[in-house]
């Protein structure tokens, strides 16, 4: 009887035949169908890896490589040092500020690390820009994405924040808040800034219950001043007027109408005539110290009487008395402004300033903080027929300094003229300053 080796060797056999006819047309072979197939794949594996020692080799060879850190508009950083070059008519030049490289070389840096032994065969030029430059530029998608917002308390520092989102719950445009600075007292109203002489005039418009909030002059002079909050004045106060029916009057009186629809309108005698009152006059006259009782009278009367020609508020005051808001505990006044042209600041009431989480800068009282990452593009504010190329303006990096920039080389940094956002000069004058971002001169 056959063994079990001997079946495996025939089967190995019948096996070989059966290829052998299949692969070259041909059973009866000598050698494996397959062998050649596996000697070529090895020999082109063994040959691959030989290949890929010799480009190796070369590749750390001296004076061998890429040369595509060569090219135009590339910031060479030596891979030993991490010192920076840019090169300029075949010398390297070391960077003392990326701005600066940037404008020299034309157009926005691509870094690229290279070894200390390839930067040593080429020749060393002068430094470009200063070390009080900018290390880094925003990206151009991360300027001018949000609103700047300052924010006082007493007399701790300004902190101003540039480049955040905006406040979901700004001052109300009928709400106003009393701050007090330097001594005296002002009421936040309508964008505005208005003197609150007297104490009482807060209890007046509903405001008494607000405690005022101190904060920074400096801050406070942000906001447009929007006069003296006071009843309305009155030429010749005291002095006989025009009898309303049938009886005499006296210039200052307060007079009552019942309109017949359920109102009540307000009119003060002028030596004009009856003028009409807005609720916030109204109310500061009537409490005036001093002033004489309302006289009410019919519409008829008033007809009779005659008003004061041409008919308009007697105040810049908003005509309706604003409603207190309901500030936080320890809350801190704050300013926003979205850099639009001719805008009124919105008024904030946060519940602390908050931890820098960025970089910033420190300019006196004044801590200016940026969104890690993002910047500030200022222009001044243009007329139609400006040429913006020739305009001045200021490029904020993360560090919350201020970079004076031509217009025409905005574009050269990466950014469009059509990002620049116009903002108060008291905030920007906030800024700590850097040098000018300047093209040097010579190349």
């Amino acid at each position: 009887m056959s063994s079990r080796r001997d079946q495996v060797d025939a089967q190995r056999y019948m096996m070989t035949r059966v290829t052998g006819a299949l692969v070259r047309a041909e059973p009866e072979v000598a050698e494996s169908p397959t062998r050649r197939d596996r000697t070529g794949t090895f020999a082109g594996l063994v040959f691959a890896i030989l290949l890929l020692v010799v480009v190796a080799i070369w590749a750390l060879l001296p004076g061998s490589g890429s040369t595509s850190w060569q090219q135009p508009r590339m910031l060479v950083v030596d891979s030993s040092t991490g010192a920076r070059y840019v090169l300029i008519n075949g010398q390297l030049r070391p960077v003392n500020d990326v701005a600066t490289a940037t404008l020299l070389a034309g157009g926005r840096l691509t870094p690229v690390a290279v070894s200390s032994s390839k930067l040593a065969k080429l020749p060393r030029g002068a430094a470009v820009g200063t070390p009080a430059g900018p290390q880094v530029l925003p990206a151009a998608n991360r300027v001018n994405q949000g609103v700047w917002r300052a924010c006082s308390r007493g007399t701790g520092p300004i902190v101003l924040d540039v480049d955040v989102p905006a406040a979901p719950e700004p001052l109300g445009d009928g709400q106003a808040v009393t701050v007090i600075a330097g001594g005296k007292t002002y009421l936040l109203w309508g964008g505005r800034r208005l003197l609150l002489p007297q104490s009482w005039m807060a209890d007046v418009l509903g405001l008494g219950l607000l405690v005022p909030v101190p904060v920074a002059t400096t801050w406070l002079e942000l906001i447009p001043l929007g006069g003296t909050v006071g009843p309305p004045k009155v030429a010749g106060a005291g002095g006989a007027g025009p009898r309303v029916a049938g009886r005499p009057t006296s210039i200052g009186q307060l007079f009552a109408v019942d309109m017949g629809n359920g109102t009540v309108g307000h009119y003060l005698m002028t030596t004009d005539g009856l003028a009409p009152l807005t609720e916030t006059e109204y109310l500061l006259r009537r409490a005036t110290p001093g002033s004489a009782r309302e006289t009410a009278i019919t519409a008829a009367d008033l007809v009779a009487a005659g008003q004061r020609s041409p008919v308009r508020p007697l105040t810049t005051l908003p005509a309706t008395p604003p409603k207190p808001p309901s500030p936080p505990e320890g809350a801190v006044v704050c300013v926003e402004f979205a850099g639009k042209a001719g805008e009124k600041p919105t008024v904030v009431l946060a519940t602390a300033t908050g931890t820098p989480t960025g970089g910033g800068g420190r300019k006196t009282a004044v801590t200016v903080r940026v969104t890690p990452g993002g910047g500030a593009l200022l222009m001044p504010r243009a007329s139609a027929d400006t040429d913006r190329w020739r305009q001045q303006g200021l490029l904020v990096n993360e560090r919350g300094i201020a970079y004076p920039i031509m217009g025409g080389d905005v574009t050269t940094l990466g950014y469009s003229l059509d990002q620049a956002v116009v903002m108060p000069t008291a905030l920007v004058a906030m800024l700590p300053a850097g040098p000018a971002l300047v093209r040097p001169e010579g190349g």
